[in-house]
C-alpha cells in the first residue's frame, strides 16, 4: 500500500521543517501555515530517500530535506510530472519531477538534497493526516 509516511511544515523556505500529524491543504495555495503558501508548491519526497540515509547510519528526521509530504511506496524515480496523487480526500498534481545529476544524496547547509526534486500543487484541498492511503492517477 502506498501511504503518507510524514507531513512537515515550516515558515521559512529552504529550511528544515517540523513533523506534524496533520495539515490543511489549500487548493492552489499550499499548506496552511507553511512557506509553500508563498509559491503554491509543495515539496514531495519518497521515503526511499530517508531510508537510504538511515541504512547508511545517518540519523535523519522527517523535514530534513525541507519536504512537506513524505510518501512511502513510490520510489524517487516513480514521480512523473503531470501525474495526480489522491491522498485521502485531497489531491495533488506533480508539476515537476527533476532528477539531479548527483551520485547520491548530498547535504547543503542544514538541509539534505534529494536525488529527485518533486514539486506539486494542490488540486483538492482539505485535511490530510499521516497514514492516509495514496492513489496515483
Amino acid at each position: 500500500m502506498i501511504s503518507v509516511k510524514a507531513l512537515c511544515i515550516g515558515r521559512e523556505a529552504d529550511a528544515g521543517k517540523e513533523s506534524v500529524d496533520s495539515v490543511v491543504l489549500m487548493e492552489g495555495k499550499g499548506i496552511e501555515g507553511d512557506a509553500s503558501m508563498e509559491t503554491g508548491l509543495l515539496h514531495v519526497l519518497s521515503f526511499d530517500e530517508i531510508k537510504t540515509l538511515r541504512r547508511g547510519g545517518t540519523l535523519v528526521k522527517f523535514g530534513a530535506f525541507g519536504e512537506n509530504i513524505v510518501i512511502d511506496g513510490i520510489p524517487s524515480e516513480g514521480f512523473v510530472a503531470g501525474a495526480t496523487l489522491k491522498l485521502g480526500d485531497t489531491s495533488l498534481e506533480i508539476v515537476e519531477a527533476e532528477a539531479r545529476p548527483t551520485i547520491g544524496i548530498e547535504k547543503r547547509g542544514s538541509l539534505f538534497v534529494p536525488r529527485v526534486a518533486v514539486k506539486a500543487r494542490v488540486l483538492t484541498g482539505g485535511e490530510l493526516r499521516v497514514g492516509e492511503e495514496v492513489h496515483v492517477g
